[in-house]
């Protein structure tokens, strides 16, 4: 048996594939989705842009993030990934249901269970997102709230409540540009120009070598057996 072990270990090759890393992108394009949204909040676009705003966001910031999501899955970056592809799902799904809604109907039942569903599975993210990388889980934080807001205007109409929504995306587009341009600037600098703060095997990740790296790579989902 050991030496069956030790020849399906040199028999045995495994090829990373370097990527840039995808989260700058997915800052960026939830912080415009935000920004956006709250700008229509705020009553800032005028009139009668909701729809317009709900395709905008549907082909301009779901292919971003969607893209951002499926690299954060092979960057094997599983709480980003995650959350960047619910969201990335929402923009289109509410683009959807704000296109077909019948005229004069300005909040959905509908629209607001899947808001406050999202809000309940981000919300689940937060506490393992935040030990790892402070910054990623203090932003899906905020989009659970934002979600859940945002679900409580669909059911009740409150407009104090919408504007609480809009503040926070307003917060989503700071934070959210903040930690892109952090990202884009330490990868390109290969070293951190702006504070962006890792914890725990986050943290190790940027401090050891290509051996301690991939030490573990054979029991991560892709690579073992089965997922």
């Amino acid at each position: 048996m050991p030496d069956d072990e030790a020849e399906v270990a040199r028999a045995t090759r495994l090829m990373l594939r370097p990527i840039a890393s995808p989260l700058p992108l997915g800052f960026f394009a939830f912080a415009i989705g935000s920004g956006l949204l709250s700008m229509e909040q705020f009553g800032l676009l005028g009139s009668g842009q909701e729809r317009n705003l709900a395709l905008l966001l549907a082909v301009f910031v779901f292919p971003a993030q969607l893209l951002a999501g499926v690299f954060a899955f092979l960057g094997r970056e599983p709480i980003a990934a995650t959350a960047l592809s619910i969201i990335a799902f929402s923009w289109p799904a509410a683009a959807l249901v704000t296109v077909l809604a019948p005229p004069g109907d300005s909040t959905s039942p509908l629209a607001g269970a899947l808001d406050a569903l999202i809000a309940l599975v981000l919300g689940l993210l937060v506490p393992v997102g935040i030990r790892g990388k402070p910054v990623v889980g203090t932003v899906v934080l905020l989009g659970a709230t934002r979600y859940a807001l945002n679900a409580a205007v669909e059911f009740t109409g409150s407009g104090v409540v919408e504007l609480l929504s809009a503040a926070t995306g307003t917060l989503i587009l700071v934070l959210g540009v903040y930690g892109g341009l952090a990202l884009v600037l330490e990868d390109t600098a290969h070293r951190t120009v702006l504070p962006f703060p890792r914890l725990g095997e986050a943290r190790s990740a940027m401090q050891t070598d290509l051996h301690d790296q991939a030490a573990s790579v054979t029991r991560e989902a892709g690579v073992r057996r089965q997922l």
